[in-house]
């Protein structure tokens, strides 16, 4: 048995172990973690050392963080069962534009999460889908859990080989938009093609659950 866990279930007063598991639809309420104002509030002192238009440099009580503005969104589209629609923005500060998938922030009183899924779909993908319905929620992620102090929210959308070929033009941040067979994905991320955290995640994630 797991050390820790003997230790937890011992009673033992050396660990102190708390499950927070993320909370998100169908079957309960968002986690309020979620939300760019919704955190750390049981880190009573805030310093804010940096702010820019999309995020926030923080100092809480000596925990310094990065925050953004807006309430984070991340896209899985799969088309047809069989393949997962790329995206490749530019990214100068990593001198590459990656594998990425759709994302970005969404404004929380504006937009639902579901628009901004659909949103960022159709910004990065040039793909529209009005239902709002097809947008499935997955479980949030933490994407750096020692200095961003929210999740982001993930959806999965199944997409036609049809509404993929048939798709508009892309916004200029994005350099080409792909997709990639389900096969053959767990070689790229074993050879270091797809190598962006978030994105390992949510692939690597619908890959076991498939």
């Amino acid at each position: 048995m797991n050390v820790l866990l003997q230790r937890a279930q011992s009673g033992s007063n050396d660990i102190q172990m708390k499950n927070n598991i993320p909370k998100f639809p169908p079957t309960q309420e968002w986690d309020k973690r979620l939300f760019a104002d919704e955190v750390c509030l049981h880190l009573k002192s805030c310093k804010t050392a940096h702010e820019n238009p999309w995020f926030k440099v923080c100092d809480r009580d000596s925990y310094y963080t990065v925050e953004h503005k807006e309430p984070q969104v991340i896209v899985l589209p799969i088309i047809d069962h069989s393949s997962i629609l790329f995206v490749r923005p530019k990214r100068p500060v990593l001198n590459d534009n990656p594998l990425e998938l759709p994302a970005g922030g969404f404004e929380k009183n504006v937009e639902q999460p579901e628009q901004g899924a659909a949103r960022e779909l159709r910004e990065e993908a040039g793909i529209e889908v009005e239902n709002l319905k097809r947008f499935t929620p997955l479980c949030p992620i933490s994407i750096s859990p020692n200095r961003e102090p929210h999740l982001a929210f993930v959806f999965q959308v199944d997409l036609s080989q049809l509404e993929f070929e048939k798709r508009f033009s892309h916004d200029d941040e994005i350099v080409e938009v792909i997709q990639v067979g389900v096969d053959a994905i767990p070689e790229m991320l074993n050879l270091g093609e797809i190598y962006v955290s978030a994105v390992i995640a949510v692939v690597g994630r619908y890959l076991l659950t498939r």
